[in-house]
């Protein structure tokens, strides 16, 4: 869970019966910027990642130290999905680049980019081996690619 109070964002981790684990403050708030109006944030099996509205992707561990910070320039959108795939990476759709793509979120390589999906936004993966992606359109389409190679 993310929360915002006085111009900083917390990321607070709780148990599935709604106890709380433990709560940190992101320095990624005060030090990269302010974060998108449609935040977005990915559970890593030992990492948290996020995507700042200065086009990075921040990597926190789950008990909230700061692992890195790592320029996107696909993460400068008006309009991002993202979806975990498997323990390192992520998939971003980017509407405003009408692209979808792979990233590595230690070294912050772009691994895959595709077109193939017009005006994509919703961004899902299914068993570590696809990626659905949908549009925002009355004729509403599903793409499916492959999450190694896209």
């Amino acid at each position: 869970m993310v929360r915002q109070a006085c111009g900083t964002f917390s990321i607070q981790i709780h148990k599935l019966t709604g106890n709380l684990i433990r709560s940190f403050v992101t320095e990624a708030s005060s030090q990269i910027g302010y974060f998108r109006r449609d935040f977005k944030l990915g559970v890593l099996p030992e990492n948290i990642i996020l995507i700042a509205g200065s086009g990075q992707l921040v990597l926190y561990s789950q008990t909230g130290e700061l692992l890195s910070r790592t320029p996107c320039e696909l993460c400068t959108g008006e309009y991002i999905g993202m979806a975990i795939v498997g323990d390192d990476s992520v998939v971003l759709s980017v509407r405003d680049m009408n692209t979808v793509c792979g990233i590595d979120v230690v070294s912050g390589e772009v691994m895959w980019t595709s077109k193939y999906a017009k005006v994509p936004e919703g961004v899902v993966c299914y068993r570590n081996r696809y990626v659905l992606v949908t549009n925002c359109n009355p004729d509403t389409w599903i793409w499916i690619l492959d999450a190694d190679t896209g």
